[in-house]
């Protein structure tokens, strides 16, 4: 018998419990805090995607492939459970073994950095994750990020709501990430976490299965990692910065070219206004490979790359305002900046940028 014995809190073997659960029934999900220590995040996340597949289990049957396919490549110990079974209820068996939450964490682990080195621009690190993904040892599972819970969800193609809750704000923030698109996807049936001062906590429909594991907590079995291909953190360091300074020398060129067009065409505060709010527009129309980070504002994303750049080496770079243009005007400044930065990421393109109905579009070089 597993965690999911009858002698921990009343709870029925998960077979019988999942197999009960109807997806037109609403449960009012529980949060579950899964620890406080740099495994903590993994864990919550691992919990929320079997609480969601357990939960509704039609349709599941790809993703479950998936997961025991990857899975059984780090603990091929779990290859004999359930092997005969169909593909949920294989992973219902499996979730029997008192380690395999545990286990399922360091998976998802490496499934999500897989995908962050499968597409590193999509995925940018700021420097802190960086580190800290350096310094963990192959059998371990560093903390988790936003950027990770994304690579996940779409490595899955699975829906992930973070409620980031910050303490001078009343209603969290909602990133989705994964598959946002999805007919009929509401809040019952996403996988939900909290995020709190670096911490996450998974929102559960069936909190009284996986609160076991806050008491009985047990230790991960060793993975295989002999066929792991780790670049050394100097090369990834070197891709982060590569990608980034490509970046701000795209939205140095972008600006000045914004500038010198302004002034050829003697554009107006209003009129930058209007075009500002074309870009703010954009992003729900706009091609949904746009990397990862964006969520919190373009300016969040180029200071990340900003600092990476000067922080990783002390390189010093330096964001043009082009040579026309008044310094002295701010808002003029800052809304150039606004525009400049949408047209870097792709939210706006030469053909977008019409501030009155007889200008010419920016030729971007």
């Amino acid at each position: 018998m597993g965690f999911f014995d009858t002698k921990r809190g009343g709870i029925g073997p998960l077979t019988k419990f999942a197999l009960s659960a109807r997806e037109d029934t609403v449960r009012k999900k529980t949060v579950v805090p899964f620890g406080y220590d740099r495994q903590s995040g993994f864990l919550s996340l691992a919990a929320g995607v079997l609480d969601w597949i357990l939960t509704y289990p039609s349709r599941k049957h790809d993703v479950c492939i998936d997961i025991i396919n990857q899975h059984l490549a780090f603990f091929p110990n779990y290859e004999q459970m359930g092997r005969n079974l169909d593909a949920v209820k294989r992973l219902q068996v499996m979730m029997t073994k008192p380690s395999f939450l545990v286990d399922l964490a360091y998976t998802f682990w490496r499934m999500a950095d897989n995908e962050r080195k499968r597409a590193p621009a999509y995925y940018p690190l700021d420097m802190n994750t960086l580190q800290l993904m350096s310094v963990t040892p192959l059998n371990e599972t560093p903390p988790l990020n936003n950027i990770l819970v994304a690579a996940l969800a779409h490595r899955l193609n699975i829906p992930v709501t973070v409620h980031q809750i910050e303490f001078n704000k009343k209603i969290p923030l909602a990133l989705h990430y994964g598959s946002k698109m999805q007919v009929g996807l509401t809040a019952a049936n996403r996988i939900e976490l909290e995020l709190k001062s670096e911490l996450y906590h998974p929102k559960l429909n069936q909190a009284e299965i996986f609160e076991p594991l806050v008491r009985d907590r047990v230790a991960m079995q060793t993975p295989i990692t002999d066929a792991l291909d780790v670049p050394s953190a100097g090369l990834v360091a070197e891709e982060v910065l590569a990608a980034d300074k490509a970046l701000l020398e795209s939205f140095n060129d972008n600006l000045t070219a914004l500038n010198d067009w302004v002034t050829r065409q003697s554009i107006s505060r209003s009129q930058l206004v209007d075009l500002y709010i074309k870009g703010l527009n954009q992003p729900e129309k706009a091609d949904p490979a746009r990397p990862c980070g964006l969520e919190y504002g373009s300016q969040a994303f180029f200071e990340r790359a900003l600092e990476n750049v000067q922080c990783f080496n002390g390189e010093k770079f330096t964001l043009s305002l082009g040579s026309d243009m008044d310094s002295d005007d701010k808002v003029v400044t800052q809304l150039l900046h606004g525009i400049a930065r949408t047209v870097t990421i792709g939210d706006l393109n030469q053909d977008d940028i019409y501030v009155q109905e007889h200008s010419s579009a920016l030729t971007m070089s």
